[in-house]
């Protein structure tokens, strides 16, 4: 979402510019102004044309998923699931759509694999109702969810040794 709108918004707004955005751009620009996208699209125009085209390039680089594995682990790294439909079980990962990868919530209550753990953001930890301690990485069921709500004041960004284990966090939590 953010590479399509960056690359529309770091071309000249002329008069041409704006007649010829269709309806479905400016939609995808709503969406993503909606999304936090202002914030993002103002520290982007502060940037030299050099640094916005490597930012692209970054990003554009960027995949739907990643499997890897560390000490003998499988992990699946996902934006935010793997849908919703218990389909799961029988697709391999290039069988998911982008819409479910980045859009449908996780059942963390559920393990997806026996093998495998599962990292997501996208849920805060704070609404995962099994999570015994909310605002502070969820580990159950062969999930890993990391979204620890950083966009909001109580929140903060949070991340994960795979190889110890081991929590970070940018600040205490705050009540």
């Amino acid at each position: 979402m953010a590479l399509k709108c960056l690359k529309l918004l770091q071309k000249e707004i002329t008069e041409d510019f704006l007649n010829s955005l269709k309806e479905e751009d400016m939609l995808y620009l709503l969406d993503w102004m909606q999304s936090g996208g202002k914030a993002t699209m103002d520290e982007f125009h502060q940037l030299t044309r050099e640094e916005q085209n490597d930012i692209l390039d970054f990003i554009g680089d960027f995949e739907a998923y990643v499997e890897l594995s560390i000490n003998g682990q499988a992990y699946i790294l996902v934006h935010a699931g793997l849908g919703n439909d218990f389909g799961y079980l029988t697709k391999s990962m290039d069988e998911f759509t982008l819409d479910e990868l980045v859009w449908y919530r996780t059942d963390y209550e559920i393990p997806y694999y026996e093998d495998k753990i599962v990292i997501t953001g996208h849920t805060p930890t704070q609404h995962i109702a099994c999570n015994p301690r909310l605002g502070y990485i969820f580990k159950g069921n062969n999930h890993i969810a990391l979204d620890c709500c950083a966009c909001s004041r109580k929140g903060r960004l949070a991340g994960i040794c795979f190889e110890t284990g081991e929590e970070f966090y940018s600040r205490e939590q705050r009540h």
